[in-house]
């Protein structure tokens, strides 16, 4: 400890801070604009200049550490001076152009000019002007106003873990940008806009729209992936503006992805606004009325024979009412699992909820880890931050993939499995482990068979075996493959082998909700016991039933065969689609009824670490949307549903925190251990191995419609190892046809050394669907 004055006030202090930082702490107020407490210090602005006794001139109170004795004033006459020097030097070429910068409002160097600033200039020569960059469809650049922070250039340095913004020239040249005029491509580049002090980069769908003081703040969860980020809305007589991360350090600390920052652009483009009914085969927009007598009588024609699909990212109270609704009329089927392909994971986590085992500031306290099948990046941006600070820490991070997904920090090994050699890779893990600690290891275990080297194997089980804090995680396209149940019967062996604590890496905001709601066709709320039904791989498959409800979800898009969803779908007698915004789904629907965007919502998500978040409403329903909750009560209670007569949502809540707490979910726990031994699933065909995934920017019906995430994904590729293009005759941006089990596709290549030789990475998306399984086998027919 150390004792110390600041204006003349005694306080006693940790060692080792700088002036800054205890400053922050005992609420004194110090003017900045380079630093930030989660970056490294830069100490370029000069604007923290403070005064310390026995120092010759002000000392930056951001590079300045504390000792015992010292007496710090940071509002006097010479501190003071010092500041206003800065801030003239700063004016010198900065334009002014406050009435039409989009940071006016909330600008660090406006305000602290008012404070600190002269009124007039004494500069009399021309100003400097900085060329603009152009860094891609969501961030928009003033250059000239850039005050050489440095802010966004650590950023990427230090939480993207992506360096797209630097420095070149010196003194006043000193330019902020990109390499060789690149755009950012960074999943976190939006908050390089939050950390700007000034206008130079601000959000470029933003732009011109709105200013800051006539915009209201509503607090909410981001819909997306099954972190759960902490994010305020915020908009002008019922119109969304923007989005914007609020602080929570046990969640998202203070950042977003962008996903979640920019799809609140969806809210205005592809809605569905009114109820619409098929007559004749032509849309016909009717009244509600009109539309729930359609639904009902739809309902009641189908009877039992019904199956239903709601979206991982509906609320907690849409999800519980979807199986209730369909368990209501005696029937079995509700899941919400369209995405994955193994019907015998049921039988492995029937007692369980796929949590990720640890809390998020657990994840960055581990010494080691590993991730299985998953590329969190991506899928799980900020939970996958937690492992870059561990990184950063001395942690061993490793992955154990069908691709060498892009990094942005240092993994201590990317195990890269042969094609559709998941299951064995993770058993040849798992028996190099059991020989470093002295287990018993299978003797018909073969490395080779999975494409692994034994080398490799050896320096990722011995980082497992020596860390004392250790996670062995399954990531999102483990849950999704055809082996699903055998991957994570061997991720769990190897987890008790290592004493590594186990988990899943959830794919979407309420994954692990719709579980503990019992939308799945094995289990009730809570874990109650059901009649048991089949799982969505089978009624979107060969066992198509007569009706369908599909709440939230695009499954002719999303399903792990939209193929077969689409022939299932199509065989039906009724589709009720209950959605916010138009789909292939809603258009081969025959009634669909319009239902609230998110940012229109109230409800309850429950996150993949057992954290239950409300979000609130920040606008009114689109046209005459209503909240899904309240069109799923109507059904029930209309079509004789007994406990349906709910007039708030709070009501339908306290039963979704009810199962919550039946289903034994709590912050930071365990998913159930199960005892079961899943056959081994075989993958034929001829071909390519696919490899597929889903796109940060194109993954759910939502972010779909957000045109400037689409502008920023710009399109679904195929990505080939040089090796396997050149067996083809295939070159770089060449475009082929791409043939599956279901139709095929035309795309365009990409080389890239991380997939494996015989293997096409094809994402699941919109242009890939007629492919068919997004696991199996593809053809490359011809090129152009």
């Amino acid at each position: 400890m150390a004792e110390i004055y600041i204006n003349g006030e005694p306080h006693t202090v940790d060692d080792g801070q700088m002036i800054i930082e205890v400053t922050d702490q005992l609420g004194i107020d110090v003017p900045r604009f380079c630093y930030h407490r989660k970056l490294s210090v830069a100490a370029n602005c000069r604007m923290c200049l403070v005064e310390v006794e026995k120092m010759r001139k002000p000392v930056p109170a951001c590079a300045t550490p504390i000792s015992d004795g010292m007496h710090i004033h940071t509002h006097s006459e010479t501190a003071v001076d010092a500041r206003r020097g800065v801030m003239e030097f700063l004016l010198i070429n900065h334009p002014l152009d406050c009435p039409i910068c989009d940071q006016g409002g909330e600008c660090d160097l406006q305000d602290l000019a008012m404070a600190h600033g002269s009124g007039h200039s004494r500069y009399q020569e021309e100003k400097r002007a900085v060329e603009d960059e152009d860094l891609g469809p969501l961030i928009e650049t003033e250059m000239t106003r850039c005050i050489h922070c440095t802010r966004c250039v650590r950023f990427g340095q230090e939480v993207a873990g992506q360096m797209e913004l630097g420095a070149a020239f010196r003194g006043e040249h000193m330019e902020i940008g990109t390499y060789v005029g690149s755009t950012v491509e960074s999943e976190l580049s939006g908050n390089m806009i939050d950390l700007c002090p000034v206008g130079a980069l601000t959000s470029k769908p933003y732009r011109f729209t709105a200013r800051v003081w006539e915009m209201k703040r509503h607090e909410t969860v981001c819909p997306h992936c099954s972190v759960g980020c902490n994010m305020e809305i915020e908009e002008v007589q019922g119109q969304v503006k923007r989005a914007l991360p609020v602080v929570n350090e046990a969640v998202n600390e203070e950042w977003i992805c962008d996903k979640g920052r920019f799809s609140y652009e969806a809210v205005e483009h592809g809605r569905v606004t009114t109820p619409m009914i098929r007559r004749n085969g032509e849309w016909q927009e009717a009244s509600w009325e009109a539309a729930f007598d359609a639904a009902l009588r739809g309902l009641r024609s189908v009877g039992k024979d019904l199956a239903a699909v709601v979206a991982p990212t509906a609320t907690l109270e849409e999800q519980w009412l979807t199986q209730h609704l369909v368990r209501g009329v005696g029937a079995t089927e509700v899941d919400h699992r369209q995405h994955w392909a193994d019907a015998d994971f049921d039988s492995h986590i029937a007692d369980a909820t796929p949590l990720l085992g640890q809390t998020l500031e657990d994840l960055e306290a581990v010494d080691a880890a590993l991730v299985i099948g998953g590329n969190p990046r991506k899928d799980q941006p900020l939970a996958n931050h937690r492992l870059h600070k561990a990184a950063k820490k001395g942690a061993e991070i490793s992955t154990l993939n069908p691709v060498a997904y892009p990094e942005n920090f240092r993994y201590l090994a990317h195990l890269v499995h042969a094609p559709g050699a998941e299951s064995p890779a993770v058993a040849a893990l798992a028996a190099a482990l059991a020989r470093t600690t002295g287990e018993s290891a299978p003797a018909d275990v073969d490395p080779e068979e999975a494409g692994l080297e034994q080398e490799a194997l050896d320096r990722v089980a011995h980082s497992l075996h020596q860390g004392e804090r250790v996670a062995v995680l399954v990531g999102t396209q483990a849950q999704e493959h055809p082996q699903a149940a055998e991957i994570v019967a061997q991720a769990r062996r190897l987890a008790g082998l290592a004493g590594a604590r186990f988990g899943y890496l959830a794919p979407y905001a309420n994954s692990v909700g719709a579980w503990a709601m019992g939308c799945v066709p094995h289990r009730g709320p809570g874990g109650d016991g059901v009649r048991q039904g089949r799982p969505a791989t089978a009624f979107l498959g060969e066992e198509a039933r007569k009706g369908y409800v599909v709440v939230g979800a695009d499954p002719l898009v999303e399903a792990g065969d939209p193929v077969a969803a689409r022939r299932a779908l199509g065989e039906a007698e009724f589709r009720l689609v209950i959605t916010s915004h138009w789909s292939a789904t809603a258009e081969h629907a025959d009634v669909v009824l319009p239902a609230a965007a998110h940012p229109e919502n109230e409800g309850t998500y429950l996150s993949g670490e057992g954290r239950l978040q409300a979000m609130r409403p920040a606008a009114n329903p689109a046209g005459e949307a209503r909240p899904a909750w309240k069109i799923l009560r109507v059904l029930a209670h209309s079509l004789g549903v007994p406990g349906s007569e709910f007039v708030e949502v709070d009501e339908v809540r306290t039963h979704a925190e009810a199962a919550v707490a039946r289903a034994g979910v709590t912050l930071g726990g365990s998913p159930a251990e199960v005892a079961y031994e899943p056959e081994p699933q075989a993958v034929g065909g001829e071909g390519l191995w696919r490899i597929p995934s889903r796109h940060i920017y194109h993954d759910d019906l939502f972010v779909r419609h957000a045109p400037s995430l689409q502008e920023q994904f710009g399109g679904l590729r195929a990505f080939l190892h040089p090796d396997t293009a050149a067996e083809l005759g295939l070159r770089e941006y060449a475009e082929a046809r791409f043939a599956g089990e279901g139709g095929a596709v035309w795309l365009p290549v990409h080389l890239d050394e991380g997939v494996p030789r015989g293997a096409a990475w094809i994402p699941a998306g919109e242009d890939s669907a007629p492919l068919g399984p997004a696991y199996g086998r593809v053809r490359v027919e011809t090129n152009k």
